[in-house]
């Protein structure tokens, strides 16, 4: 099975991350931003809007009005998109390393900034904010996080630049020890 293209939407610059939420597409442009397309019809995909945002964006997750960027030597940002037209930054953590990447769960996140794994605390459909100190160093940068929920804890994946994949495991009782 080879799959087929069946739409083609071409950026101003190079595309570094996408992330789909509803019928919207989200994609962080190296040099020009964030571009919102609708692909409603996934054959004709529409831009709807562009903004403006930090250069050097490597990473985008969306959970509910939250726009979540890992924002390389920018640092990381919290972007509260009420709706397609408007964008605000509810949030800077300015850093020293390359922010990369971003993942949110149910009730938690992580950034990935060099070679830390910073904890996201707070309401994830609300208010959130960075643990100032890393909650784990890794061996070498982080290019990639993902988190999977399953009954009672959830796998974190990371992908570790030079060291591969590694994966931590976080029990979801609120009373548990890392």
């Amino acid at each position: 099975f080879f799959p087929e293209e069946t739409a083609h939407f071409t950026t101003i610059d190079k595309a570094v991350s996408i992330f789909i939420k509803d019928n919207y597409a989200y994609v962080v442009c190296d040099k020009s931003g964030l571009l919102i397309l609708d692909i409603s019809d996934p054959s004709s995909p529409e831009e709807v809007s562009r903004h403006s945002i930090p250069q050097g964006a490597k990473d985008i997750f969306i959970k509910n009005n939250n726009v979540y960027m890992a924002c390389d030597r920018q640092g990381f940002y919290i972007t509260s998109i009420p709706n397609l037209q408007k964008t605000e930054y509810a949030y800077h953590l300015g850093v020293n390393d390359l922010a990369q990447s971003v993942s949110i769960g149910s009730t938690f996140g992580f950034a990935g900034i060099g070679r830390s794994l910073y904890s996201l605390e707070g309401s994830m459909s609300g208010d959130v904010s960075i643990i100032q100190e890393p909650f784990y160093r890794l061996p070498d940068q982080i290019r990639g996080i993902f988190i999977v929920e399953r009954d009672g804890y959830s796998d974190i994946y990371i992908a570790n630049e030079d060291a591969g994949l590694q994966i931590f495991r976080k029990n979801d009782n609120k009373n548990s020890q890392r």
